[in-house]
């Protein structure tokens, strides 16, 4: 019995070695791209919550901005 976690991973398989051998490259060269990629982008939205959380704390500490009317 096929599961569809092994038929989802196959039908990646064909794609990434279809468009890897259009453009010349080896099955394993797309997938290091591919994981280059989400590396790049999961550190990116680290950053980018470091950069939240440094200004939500700043932010925090700072005195209540006074209310002139």
């Amino acid at each position: 019995m096929v599961t569809v976690e092994a038929l989802s991973r196959w039908r990646e398989d064909v794609i990434s070695g279809g468009i890897a051998g259009l453009k010349g490259k080896t099955l394993d060269d797309v997938r290091v791209a591919a994981l280059e990629k989400k590396v790049g982008k999961q550190a990116m939205l680290l950053e980018l919550n470091e950069k939240q959380n440094q200004f939500l704390k700043t932010r925090s500490e700072a005195p209540p901005a006074s209310v002139d009317r």
